[in-house]
């Protein structure tokens, strides 16, 4: 395992293995770019959690906390561009500005490349079982933000229309209880 140049929610999001989208800390987190490596093929989360707690005296938890998240769910069915997989084979996928696509992927992918985009936790509520096909495309381009040291969408609206003509799925906000990885001091 290797990253460069990462904020810490996604250091210790990996470290947990959970999505940088499902942290939250009770305490401020160090701030800038984290580079790790583990050389080691036995547990290295288990690894990365003992440097995180050694290091910057922080763990995470697992809570049921309530956030914001979006619904994924169905508002058009049979939308000509989901398109189911008959044909098996292996998952593939590709994000590019304005554009994911994937090839033989359960809904749940598509819920984290959303979650990655609009940076919010995605809760598919679709009820689609199976694998699919996808082109997904909009207008848009990444801006960087000095605050969280990421990239982020620059039209989220524009993804979230795609969707919606695209493959007949609707993004719903609500604000509910799940389960968070809560950063706080270690004991």
């Amino acid at each position: 395992m290797a990253w460069t140049n990462q904020p810490f929610e996604t250091l210790i999001a990996r470290a947990y293995g959970v999505s940088p989208w499902y942290v939250t800390a009770v305490t401020p987190l160090p701030k800038g770019e984290f580079d790790y490596m583990a050389t080691t093929s036995q547990q290295p989360r288990d690894s990365l959690q003992a440097m995180i707690r050694s290091k910057y005296g922080l763990v995470g938890l697992r809570k049921t906390r309530e956030t914001d998240v979006l619904l994924l769910t169905v508002r058009r069915p049979n939308a000509s561009g989901l398109k189911p997989n008959f044909t098996g084979g292996i998952e593939t996928s590709t994000a590019k500005t304005g554009s994911l696509s994937r090839v033989n992927g359960p809904i749940r992918s598509l819920a984290f490349d959303l979650e990655n985009c609009l940076q919010i936790p995605v809760i598919d509520q679709t009820g689609l079982t199976g694998r699919f096909n996808y082109d997904l495309e909009w207008d848009d381009q990444l801006e960087w933000d000095n605050d969280t040291g990421r990239n982020h969408i620059s039209n989220p609206e524009g993804l979230k229309q795609a969707l919606l003509d695209q493959l007949g799925l609707e993004l719903v906000p609500t604000n509910m209880p799940i389960e968070m990885l809560v950063v706080e001091k270690a004991k």
